[in-house]
């Protein structure tokens, strides 16, 4: 699915000039592609590459490994508060849990309730 670079820009809080320089790192290392948009040359669309999609599949993998070396020596309790102060955090910016693990985060209307 290719999306276009502005979305991504959106989509992360970032500036088109940072995402423009993040993809030209990506492309660089095959990871995405840049294609013109063809209802509209002025826009680009971003797709993973085979190689780009082999490497998204590794990150949960890798993310779950570092996360389990950072919480070596806290107990489920600790645990659970830690959750509990991290779902306060991402209230608190305005993204909805449920909507993260759903992969789609969404601002959460009724932050704080």
């Amino acid at each position: 699915m290719a999306i276009p670079a502005a979305e991504v820009a959106r989509e992360t809080g970032t500036d088109t000039g940072a995402v423009t320089r993040m993809l030209d790192r990506l492309e660089a290392k095959d990871l995405v592609e840049r294609t013109r948009n063809s209802q509209d040359r002025r826009v680009f669309n971003i797709e993973l590459t085979d190689t780009g999609r082999l490497v998204t599949q590794k990150v949960p993998v890798l993310a779950i490994n570092v996360m389990n070396r950072h919480l070596v020596g806290f107990d489920s309790d600790e645990l659970e508060i830690m959750k509990g102060f991290l779902r306060r955090l991402l209230g608190n910016g305005g993204i909805s849990i449920t909507s993260v693990v759903n992969d789609s985060p969404v601002v959460n209307d009724h932050c704080g309730d």
